[in-house]
């Protein structure tokens, strides 16, 4: 919405309207949640987790819990990233899980555990796989 069309963030009812029509939630129930306080602890502790990290600003990509580079940095600085964390001695855990069923290591989300969403949640594509034919 924000980067694609330009619209504002804080625009609850364009917020509402969207979650209805992207994620199937009745416009109501989004309306009443943005007008709660459900959630503000959750979002307080990322805010928080992001400033530990030095995030000040958006957009960031957030690797492995570890590394932070702006959006705008150019592709070559991703790439070099990528061969760092290749070589690295602990290398990068794909596929790792804690006695929980959570992700550890480079394939966990540094905001999942705080935000409390579930492992499932994390192994379910977010997108639906486009297919060439």
């Amino acid at each position: 919405m924000h980067f694609v069309e330009g619209h504002r963030l804080n625009d609850s009812a364009r917020l509402a309207r969207t979650a209805e029509e992207h994620a199937g939630v009745p416009r109501a129930e989004t309306e009443a949640f943005l007008k709660s306080k459900e959630g503000l602890a959750e979002i307080t502790a990322a805010l928080a987790r992001a400033g530990e990290l030095g995030v000040q600003s958006i957009p960031k990509f957030i690797v492995g819990g570890a590394y932070v580079l702006d959006g705008a940095v150019h592709a070559r600085d991703h790439v070099a990233l990528f061969r760092e964390i290749e070589t690295a001695p602990d290398g990068p855990g794909v596929g790792m899980e804690d006695e929980d069923g959570q992700p550890v290591g480079w394939t966990a989300s540094v905001f999942a555990s705080v935000l409390g969403v579930p492992a499932e949640v994390l192994r379910e594509p977010s997108h639906p796989a486009v297919v060439s034919t």
